[in-house]
């Protein structure tokens, strides 16, 4: 048996006219579409042309995008300020997404490539998701605001741990409550 790894001249009958293979110039293969029905025969897609974007709206975008960064951080402060001031990281998350999206379909319509539609999507995301979690406290308001009173007169780890427990065992109270288990 003959080596199959072995370069083509090395096996015997290498020569024989039918293991030949003719030079590239002069082979041919089948013409394109052969054999396949006109409505299957594949068809090159159009080339892509993306307009260049508009400078002013490329400046407009990046204007908005500076203004949701803004606000963006705005949220984000004043989510970990005590419960009264808490309520603000609510109005600001809300301005953030209206501007994020704007932005966003600003940015989109104007062809505008880059990392600003990454930031804009990303942050527009972390947007919606910040202002589910400032509902939520929102809802649980109360509970937040004795949680908070707690801790500001504990003065022990112990005080703090009781602290803790009873803001969980009241948010399970106020889960069971609400749905009926």
């Amino acid at each position: 048996m003959s080596n199959p790894y072995a370069p083509p001249d090395d096996r015997p009958g290498a020569d024989a006219p039918e293991r030949r293979t003719p030079p590239r110039e002069h082979q041919r293969g089948p013409e394109p579409g052969w054999g396949v029905p006109p409505a299957q025969q594949p068809v090159a897609p159009p080339p892509r042309h993306t307009p260049p974007p508009d400078p002013a709206v490329v400046v407009d975008v990046a204007r908005r995008t500076r203004t949701f960064a803004v606000l963006m951080l705005a949220t984000l402060l004043t989510g970990t300020f005590p419960v009264p001031w808490q309520g603000a990281s609510l109005v600001f998350g809300a301005i953030a997404l209206v501007v994020g999206i704007r932005a966003l379909v600003r940015a989109v319509r104007g062809h505008v490539r880059g990392a600003m539609i990454g930031l804009l999507a990303g942050g527009t995301g972390l947007t919606a998701f910040w202002l589910v979690v400032s509902a939520g406290m929102t809802l649980m308001w109360p509970l937040y605001l004795d949680r908070q009173e707690c801790l500001a007169g504990a003065l022990t780890v112990s005080a703090r741990h009781e602290c803790e427990a009873t803001f969980e065992r009241s948010v399970q109270d106020w889960l069971e409550e609400r749905t009926g288990r």
